[in-house]
């Protein structure tokens, strides 16, 4: 959002209309070399100009504290995530209806990743470790879905060996979220930076599937005992 809030100031500089400037900020700031040059440029610009918005609303407490730590003024407002549980919900024949379009197996066990492809989402340490698993545990199948989640991507088809790239399913950004989580049975969220209070996570939880997260933003206030870190 850090592009928006800049933009929005600019535009609030220049108006003859009077409005009360709010911003929005919906991530941590671990590390800010992950970042593009332009995101690293607006988060510097949003320092230069935190004095001028009313109100800086955040997602998480510790996205608060990280960018006050980074320089900006004090004017936070925390208005943590929530979600749609009629939007997403358990339902036993959408769960069938995926495993049988993904060819999953009764047998098998689901384990998911969803998130776009970004070194801040640490898609290498998830599939490095899912491989020590598959090792011992064949009947595994590994669904990965998000933007520029595909077998086009070297980057992520490299790391799996031959032998192991029948338990993986590649899947592109796609709004049918609900139905996959409903074919999951754990999601994995390995995130090492930029993760405020995930949403996915609280999709998964709506739909009853069971959540292990990298101890990331506010994620372990979000699982308190439903979940493992």
């Amino acid at each position: 959002m850090y592009h928006a809030n800049v933009f929005a100031t600019l535009l609030s500089l220049i108006t003859f209309q009077r409005s009360i400037l709010i911003w929005n900020i919906r991530q941590t700031l671990y590390e800010i070399n992950y970042e593009s040059f332009s995101t690293r440029f607006a988060i510097f610009l949003g320092k230069f100009f935190s004095f001028l918005p009313k109100k800086i609303l955040c997602n998480s407490e510790l996205s608060i504290i990280h960018h006050k730590d980074y320089g900006f003024k004090d004017c936070f407002k925390l208005i943590e995530n929530g979600v749609d549980t009629e939007k997403f919900y358990f339902d036993k024949q959408i769960s069938n209806e995926v495993k049988k379009k993904l060819n999953i197996d009764k047998k098998n066990i689901v384990i998911g990743k969803i998130a776009r492809f970004h070194k801040m989402k640490n898609h290498q340490f998830f599939i490095k470790n899912i491989l020590k698993i598959l090792e011992k545990y064949k009947n595994l199948k590994i669904l990965i879905i998000g933007k520029n989640i595909n077998y086009e991507n070297k980057s992520i088809t490299e790391l799996i060996p031959s032998e192991f790239i029948k338990n993986f399913i590649l899947i592109e950004e796609t709004s049918e979220i609900n139905s996959y989580l409903n074919a999951i049975d754990l999601l994995c969220l390995t995130s090492k930076s930029g993760e405020g209070m995930s949403n996915i996570i609280m999709e998964a939880m709506s739909v009853g599937v069971s959540c292990l997260s990298s101890d990331i933003g506010d994620n372990k206030k979000l699982l308190s005992s439903y979940g493992k870190l």
